[in-house]
């Protein structure tokens, strides 16, 4: 109740030509790429909405940032979405099997409910990346959408099936 306006109505702009929930996950995560990123942001004023703050004032900032901006315009055209918290992989030990991970590593993304294929990953953040996961016994990495079902992604390859839960194609 308490979400500004001109947030909902921005969300309506960004996805009005957006036929599918994917189309408009994909529409807002493309319009807030485009952004900076930053690690040195000013909070918000005392009693301001956060995300309102992002979105028409900062419009830079942290994962944090992106990840709970694009979670917000999404919910407010109806479309379910979550923010994710965690951390990258980190850094490889030389001549080892582990990895350092500190706080520089953390990281926030979205994640879009699809029905038939689950929470989907969504990367708002200008210059990132999905965090990935080291893969025992293999120094190659997956990413954290993987995982039983076929990805939102995968569209373009099965466009029947996409069109049967509402992902569109892209």
């Amino acid at each position: 109740d308490d979400l500004p306006q001109r947030v909902r109505d921005l969300a309506a702009q960004l996805t009005a030509q957006a036929k599918t929930p994917y189309d408009k996950a994909k529409a807002i995560e493309a319009y807030l790429s485009t952004w900076t990123y930053t690690l040195q942001v000013e909070p918000p004023p005392y009693n301001a909405h956060g995300v309102d703050h992002f979105l028409f004032t900062l419009r830079a900032g942290y994962s944090e940032y992106f990840g709970s901006s694009m979670a917000v315009l999404l919910r407010s055209v109806g479309v379910p979405a979550r923010l994710a918290t965690g951390y990258a992989t980190g850094d490889k030990v030389a001549n080892q099997d582990i990895y350092l991970v500190t706080d520089s590593h953390s990281h926030a993304w979205v994640e879009v409910f699809f029905p038939g294929y689950g929470w989907i990953p969504f990367e708002p953040t200008p210059g990132k990346s999905l965090p990935a996961v080291p893969v025992p016994g293999s120094e190659s990495l997956a990413d954290v959408s993987g995982g039983e079902g076929q990805r939102a992604d995968d569209c373009a390859e099965d466009l029947e099936a996409c069109e049967e839960f509402g992902l569109g194609a892209t």
